[in-house]
């Protein structure tokens, strides 16, 4: 039974994954063709959202790039790597302030610091007169 069932079902899933790719290529036609279309010029311009489109479908299907016509697949591959180091240069940018504090809460934090760092100073001194006391 498995002999007959593993062959029958990998060929099903061959079909959809095949027609699921000839509807990403459709996609990727009609959505150049639309470009084009669009703006009767000699150069085309991109806008953000067409870029965008294009890298999420790059991202999808790696596969887009021997379909393209409208623009260089090299251009496409630049498009991605330029928003892949836009968002971890947003990602990594530096938040300057935050929540203030009241002052009551400054002053309080600011006392445990001086009062933290006056008993480890306390215990430091204990324990070199202990040392002191109990080796020399």
């Amino acid at each position: 039974m498995r002999t007959i069932a593993l062959p029958v079902l990998s060929t099903l899933l061959g079909l959809i994954q095949s027609r699921a790719l000839l509807h990403l290529e459709i996609l990727a036609l009609r959505q150049q063709l639309a470009m084009v279309n669009q703006i009767p010029r000699k150069r085309l311009r991109f806008h953000w959202d067409q870029r965008l489109f294009w890298v999420w479908l790059y991202r999808l299907w790696p596969g887009c790039l021997q379909v393209l016509q409208v623009f260089k697949p090299d251009t496409l591959v630049r498009w991605h790597r330029k928003g892949f180091r836009l968002y971890w240069t947003w990602k990594s940018r530096c938040r300057t302030g935050g929540r203030k504090l009241s002052l009551d809460h400054h002053t309080h934090s600011t006392n445990l610091y001086f009062f933290n760092y006056l008993y480890g100073l306390l215990i430091l001194i204990s324990m070199a007169f202990l040392f002191h006391a109990v080796f020399l």
